[in-house]
């Protein structure tokens, strides 16, 4: 069955896809969720709708005005009635998701005198370290363009990056298809990009570090800034500058962040639960999820490319007292990992097991993505995936902030901060 909605009347439209059979063994509801939690609900009461024939129905949704400041989805399901062989009752058989609300950014500008100005800034040739008001610190490396460590309440929330990230462990798709032969000149950023120019600006709110590199094997450019704010959010700033017209796609277009292991419990509001991509989304509904880190990752055979989720509004990684939220100007992609993300990669002639050699270490590889090529799968012994689901060598720019936060707070409050 396929389910349709209009937002100007309510009204719902199904169309029963079964060539033989009504809908008369199915129960519907609808519901309205909003940061996660259930705003309101009701049954659908249907008259009989033919095969291959649609009904509309007005639903009796609440008035927008009920509506708070956040994104609000509209979900329709499809239940069994009654248990059949090998299906229980109330078991799914169809759901439906459509936006209702949408979350405005807040556009008054805070009390900057109060809320981000810096305690102190201590410089030397090497680094500097600011340190606000709370206490915390974070610290730039002014030779490397890198960060050397960021603090909060005390606690050490990196081990290294933000970097630049522009490889996925190959699929067995990309295998197929030549991926990791076409597209090797993305693959270590490391190596590949030398730096060239690094930035100090300062002001009585915010201290940015602008790091400028230039690629080896092509004459692109990268640049990432790096503003640290006396509220104590990171913003994040890449982009790429790529003017040869004969490069190959890019894999993923993001960076990459390693925190300590024990940032193990995550929560995100996006697709999920399961993995998802670019191509392979309309599975996962855009709900608030939440899970161990090492629960993200599916065992694969051969160890490749996993436990993506897209559409993402923000993720959090936490420990028992403090986490980390990553939320971008606009969506993002994501993915967690409870080892370096490079034990994924293809070796070739190697007998690696996805269940057996893939095991949980202590350090949590973040993932944090402006896009990710889609997967593919029209076959795996040559198909790229399709056009509009690739990444060609062109400009690209995202922005995104790393928000610090105690736990027990609401995730929906901090998120709404960073949009301040």
């Amino acid at each position: 069955m396929k389910f349709s909605f209009s937002k100007d009347n309510n009204i719902l439209t199904i169309e029963n896809k079964y060539d033989f059979i009504d809908l008369s063994h199915l129960v519907f509801t609808w519901e309205i969720m909003g940061k996660g939690e259930m705003h309101s609900s009701g049954k659908i009461t249907l008259s009989r709708i033919d095969p291959g024939s649609k009904k509309g129905i007005t639903l009796p949704l609440p008035e927008k005005g009920s509506f708070d400041n956040a994104e609000y989805f509209l979900n329709i399901k499809a239940r069994l009635e009654e248990g059949q062989p090998l299906l229980e009752k109330n078991h799914p058989i169809a759901w439906g998701q459509f936006k209702l609300g949408t979350f405005s950014s807040i556009s008054e500008a805070p009390n900057r005198q109060n809320d981000f100005d810096f305690f102190e800034i201590l410089e030397s040739d090497a680094e500097i370290k600011i340190t606000n008001h709370n206490k915390d610190s974070i610290i730039f490396d002014k030779l490397k363009g890198i960060i050397i460590s960021w603090k909060f309440i005390g606690e050490e929330l990196i081990q290294s990056g933000p970097e630049a990230n522009f490889w996925r462990a190959p699929t067995d798709n990309d295998l197929g298809n030549g991926m990791p032969q076409r597209c090797t000149m993305w693959r270590d950023v490391e190596t590949d990009w030398e730096l060239v120019n690094i930035d100090i600006q300062k002001s009585d709110y915010f201290i940015k570090m602008i790091a400028e590199s230039k690629h080896n094997h092509s004459s692109s450019t990268l640049r990432v800034e790096y503003t640290f704010e006396g509220n104590g959010i990171l913003s994040i700033k890449q982009s790429i500058n790529i003017v040869q017209n004969d490069l190959p796609e890019l894999p993923r277009f993001g960076m990459k962040l390693t925190l300590p292991g024990h940032f193990d419990q995550l929560s995100w509001f996006g697709r999920g639960p399961h993995e998802n991509y670019w191509d392979r989304k309309t599975s996962a509904a855009i709900d608030l999820h939440s899970g161990l880190v090492w629960e993200q990752t599916f065992p694969y055979i051969r160890p490749q490319e996993t436990g993506h989720k897209t559409d993402v509004r923000w993720m959090a990684l936490s420990n028992n007292n403090v986490g980390l939220m990553a939320t971008g100007e606009n969506l993002i992609e994501s993915s967690v990992h409870q080892y370096p993300y490079s034990d994924l990669d293809y070796i070739p002639d190697s007998q690696k097991h996805g269940k057996l050699d893939i095991q949980s270490k202590n350090q949590v590889d973040w993932l944090i993505d402006h896009k990710q090529m889609g997967v593919g799968g029209d076959n795996s012994w040559g198909a790229k995936p399709h056009e509009q689901y690739t990444l060609p060598a062109q400009n690209y720019e995202f922005t995104f902030q790393l928000i610090p936060f105690k736990t027990g707070g609401n995730l929906f409050k901090i998120y709404q901060q960073g949009h301040h």
